[in-house]
């Protein structure tokens, strides 16, 4: 008899809360500014790991959290990053992976600009946390119990090959042994 696989399903408590710290490169000569995180931390009553998913358009980039130690509680963060504040408005936004977006009001304060999201979820599931709508971008994870992850050499992880047909097609890549990747909606 065949032995059906599915991945263990727990509740997750997500709460999102905004930090922030003072930047500069070079006190003496350049203008201090802010650099924005938002902070999602993610707790589960058995041991947790997580994948990043940062999405732009019909393309998803994804990467596998730290996950070396047991832990119950783990923080998925999304950073604001200007990357010259007197001579651009650009601003890196990392969340696993980074990419970059030109905006004033985003390098100023993202605050009013980011959509957050309070989802009920549960390991297993892939679910968007937050997103920057004027940008067309979105912040998501998608978390596995531990047991349904295997370890892998030198602190890597992945999720294990038997679950991949209950995973999103476009996230059976989680199985690999790949730390992160590409992939399209």
């Amino acid at each position: 008899m065949l032995r059906r696989v599915t991945p263990v399903r727990a509740e997750l408590q997500v709460v999102p809360r905004w930090v922030s710290r003072e930047y500069t490169t070079l006190p003496t000569r350049y203008v201090p500014f802010m650099v924005w995180s938002l902070v999602f931390d993610i707790a589960c009553e058995s041991p947790i790991r997580f994948a990043h998913l940062l999405r732009s358009g019909s393309a998803v980039r994804w990467g596998l959290a730290d996950g070396s130690e047991r832990l119950t509680s783990r923080s998925a963060r999304v950073t604001f990053h200007p990357t010259d504040w007197l001579g651009s408005d650009e601003v890196h936004v990392m969340f696993g992976s980074s990419l970059s977006v030109s905006d004033e009001e985003l390098k100023a304060d993202p605050r009013s600009l980011v959509t957050i999201h309070a989802p009920e979820a549960a390991t297993g599931e892939a679910v968007v946390l937050a997103e920057l709508p004027r940008h067309g971008i979105e912040f998501g994870v998608i978390v596995f119990a531990h047991n349904d992850t295997e370890d892998r050499r030198r602190g890597r992880w992945r999720v294990r090959p038997e679950l991949r047909n209950q995973l999103p097609e476009y996230l059976g890549a989680l199985t690999s042994g790949f730390q992160a990747g590409n992939a399209s909606l």
